[in-house]
């Protein structure tokens, strides 16, 4: 079975490859020029003239890490109970949906070892995860990407 597989992958990669159709590249750089290239509105302290001015704890203020931690402490002032109940509903129903997987008995789960062991193996999911939420947001925010119509 495995031979048959080397010799088909063997095939694949020795095949010639095709190049793109003749005038592909002059094509896509013209529409590439006559595509406006505007970037969304970004607002920064750099362009204020005053900047270098300011306190330290103006310009940081600026900052989007800075602007992001005011906004979830807004949250957290402002509906922090509502936010609360709604963390400990859902890790209840966490806890819930582990105990009730048949293939891992629900002993396994409590020592401390195993515990840290199950949230090292989650580590680089979060981490993935964590990346996607980032150029989604990113997204959100940024330029938008044009779409081309076939001619």
């Amino acid at each position: 079975m495995d031979d048959g597989f080397d010799r088909r992958l063997d095939e694949a990669l020795s095949a010639p490859v095709r190049s793109a159709p003749e005038g592909f590249a002059d094509r896509v750089m013209a529409r590439v020029a006559v595509t406006p290239q505007r970037r969304a509105p970004v607002v920064t302290l750099g362009g204020f003239p005053l900047a270098p001015a300011l306190p330290w704890w103006v310009r940081a203020a600026f900052e989007p890490a800075c602007v992001l931690a005011t906004v979830v402490a807004a949250a957290l002032l402002w509906r922090g109970a509502t936010l609360a109940s709604l963390a400990t509903a859902g890790a209840a129903q966490l806890v819930a949906w582990i105990t009730r997987v048949p293939a891992v008995p629900s002993a396994a789960w409590w020592p401390p070892v195993v515990m840290m062991g199950a949230a090292l193996a989650a580590a680089p999911l979060v981490f993935m995860l964590s990346q996607l939420l980032y150029r989604w947001s990113a997204g959100l925010v940024g330029p938008r990407r044009i779409a081309l119509r076939a001619r």
